[in-house]
């Protein structure tokens, strides 16, 4: 019985948590070749998916959704999502959600079965730090655990002279013990990474959070400043769905306006809840993290940033 390493890693790829970080990877690959920040390879990757994409959608006969994708983000001019609803007829709603599905079936077309090579260089360190730690802990770790766990077998072989059907079972049940205790551990190295993960983004998005406060209150560096409006002008042209142009608009009018709207004038403006303005302002918040601190994004220079808390705690005193 053979274990494959490269299994197990695919296997773990096929969960719903890396197909979600693809997703992301393709829509922030979409952005950067549209402000023009693509690297070579990736754009010739794109325009390639793009191609596939292309005889797919003609032969299913859904072209709508490439069409939208195409205008949005390859185009010479990109057009705006009201554009693009006077040149196909359609209401705002129907542009993201076509966008929505374009996205996805690239990300079919780059990630799925004969996809092109779209690894990214940090998933193929990943992969490499995956491999390397399940074959030390199988020839340091495994080899000790499999000695304590058999030694009473052994013992018993030998006094049976172990004959060869003994031997068979031998290595059968130590072959199973192995695979048994090398997902166990597996599993649980891909828990401790995505904990680690996940405290590293709320981290993150406190940071961007006080970010914004500063902001509003005149109290950013020049720097912080520019940083925060650049990530909100990619904010703008990158959202891909209705919500996320709600949770712009709302994050702007409560941070960025020149007279930032209360909650209350929000809700007026929008129609909605207060709750569920600080849900959008959640959402937004966690949209700019990602714009700021993603692949290829505007990340907040540690200097100013404390700079700024340090003049902020000198004013206080």
């Amino acid at each position: 019985m053979e274990i494959s390493i490269q299994d197990l890693i695919e296997a773990e790829e096929c969960s719903k948590i890396p197909i979600k970080k693809r997703y992301q990877t393709i829509k922030r690959a979409l952005n950067r070749y549209k402000c023009g920040k693509s690297r070579p390879e990736e754009r010739e990757i794109l325009v390639e998916a793009m191609r596939s994409y292309r005889r797919l959608a003609f032969k299913e006969n859904q072209t709508r959704a490439y069409n939208v994708l195409l205008y949005s983000y390859f185009s010479s001019r990109t057009l705006t999502p009201e554009q693009i609803m006077r040149l196909f007829n359609i209401n705002k709603r129907t542009v993201f959600k076509d966008i929505g599905t374009g996205v996805r079936d690239l990300t079919f077309l780059l990630y799925g079965i004969d996809g092109f090579d779209w690894r990214m260089k940090e998933e193929r360190i990943m992969e490499e730090k995956m491999k390397e730690q399940i074959t030390k802990r199988l020839t340091v770790e495994l080899e000790q655990e499999v000695r304590n766990e058999c030694r009473a077998f052994f013992e018993e072989c030998q006094l049976m002279n172990i004959t060869c059907e003994g031997r068979a079972d031998l290595q059968e049940r130590l072959q199973a013990l192995i695979k048994r205790q090398l997902t166990e551990e597996f599993a649980q190295d891909i828990v401790e990474r995505e904990e680690c993960s996940d405290l590293e983004i709320k981290a993150r998005q406190q940071q961007v959070r006080e970010a914004l406060r500063r902001y509003k209150k005149g109290k950013s560096t020049p720097g912080e400043r520019k940083e925060l409006i650049q990530a909100m002008e990619r904010y703008r042209t990158t959202a891909i769905n209705e919500k996320q142009d709600k949770a712009y608009n709302i994050l702007f009018y409560f941070y960025f306006a020149d007279y930032p709207l209360k909650t209350i004038q929000i809700s007026d403006r929008f129609r909605i809840a207060r709750r569920t303005i600080f849900k959008y302002i959640t959402r937004g918040v966690e949209d700019l993290t990602d714009i700021m601190y993603g692949t290829g994004g505007i990340c907040l220079n540690p200097d100013d940033v404390n700079k700024a808390a340090l003049s902020n705690t000198q004013t206080a005193n």
